[in-house]
């Protein structure tokens, strides 16, 4: 990262972090259930599925891109999972299979416009934006699916204690970190969004780095889609509006 002179670099990288700490200690004074069990257990439930796409973004930020459609992909991909579940195309494992497919598929697609066509991201993920949310509308008919049965174990279970989308959150974010940390793949990343003609100059496959980042971005925001749809026990094709915005202020806040 670089850091302007006039920044402390301390102060840049924990800054986020004393901010956090104060916000908690400010709201802690104002409502003693604040930190109770309860309260803490409800925003572990609400916060993995935005937390996932942020790492997704954080893939696509790290060399360069980005991703407008993570929200309508979002709401996408678990109406896939519902519409094959239900018309009894295959059982609801495959259907969560499928959903994660189905996001992948459109991450290579992004990935291609991207890297062979060269059509700038903005524009390229607008427009899968506007088409993963119309075909979210269209399999639904514009209208919720409620009571969707058993879907819910995938997002209302729990495992020691601890909700199944919190765990799989911790698997993501340690596998994230692990993939940028100690990976050829992480450190191309890096690269290439430091210097990308330097990266080329260096070797780096710069159209297959990206189009691995745009997979990945797929896979991580199908399964957050379908632990959603899992976790409300609903099909929500207007769910995740504006989450690529939050997502990316997320990626920046954390870097």
């Amino acid at each position: 990262m670089l850091i302007h002179p006039q920044f402390d670099p301390v102060a840049v990288q924990f800054g986020p972090f004393a901010l956090l700490i104060g916000a908690i200690i400010v709201f802690t004074l104002m409502s003693a259930t604040f930190i109770s069990v309860g309260n803490i257990s409800n925003l572990m439930a609400f916060t993995p599925e935005l937390g996932m796409i942020a790492l997704a973004m954080t893939l696509l930020m790290t060399s360069g891109e980005f991703d407008l459609s993570v929200g309508s992909v979002f709401a996408f991909a678990p109406v896939v999972m519902w519409f094959v579940f239900n018309e009894g195309i295959a059982p609801l494992e495959v259907g969560f299979l499928i959903a994660i497919a189905i996001a992948v598929l459109i991450g290579v697609v992004n990935g291609l416009f991207v890297t062979k066509l060269r059509v700038p991201p903005f524009i390229a993920t607008l427009a899968m934006q506007t088409s993963a949310r119309g075909l979210a509308l269209l399999y639904t008919a514009g209208q919720n699916i409620y009571e969707i049965g058993s879907f819910t174990v995938f997002g209302q279970s729990a495992v020691l204690g601890l909700p199944t989308p919190v765990i799989f959150m911790i698997g993501v974010t340690v596998l994230t970190w692990y993939l940028l940390n100690h990976t050829r793949f992480g450190r191309y990343l890096y690269a290439i969004g430091g210097n990308e003609e330097a990266a080329r100059a260096s070797g780096v496959q710069i159209d297959k780095i990206k189009m691995l980042a745009f997979v990945a971005s797929g896979a991580l925001v199908g399964l957050s889609g379908v632990l959603y749809m899992s976790r409300v026990n609903a099909g929500l094709p207007n769910a995740g509006v504006g989450f690529e915005f939050d997502a990316m202020t997320a990626a920046v806040i954390s870097a």
